[in-house]
């Protein structure tokens, strides 16, 4: 099965409940080509293309989807300096 990756956020809140958020897309893309196969993924701000909420922490949602369009989605979600191990097959 391969995995194409539909949707990523990186961010957080600045403290009033205003959400700072970016599209990490392409930095997940790097983040798991960077692990040598592993696809085993440190999200922190090095690996997310930067800060979006400076001095807040962060939370990461990711969603892949099955390219051939028989599967379900999967979901993935974890806060700022956490791991998540990713599926082969990412395209």
């Amino acid at each position: 099965m391969y995995w194409s990756i539909s949707s990523a956020i990186y961010g957080g809140t600045n403290g009033s409940s205003v959400s700072v958020a970016a599209s990490v897309v392409d930095a997940l893309y790097a983040a798991i080509k960077a692990t040598q196969g592993t696809n085993l993924v440190t999200v922190n701000n090095a690996n997310m293309g930067g800060d979006p909420a400076p001095n807040v922490a962060k939370a990461f949602t990711a969603v892949l989807s099955d390219t051939s369009g028989v599967g379900p989605d999967m979901l993935f979600a974890c806060q700022e300096n956490q791991r998540i191990q990713f599926p082969q097959g990412i395209v």
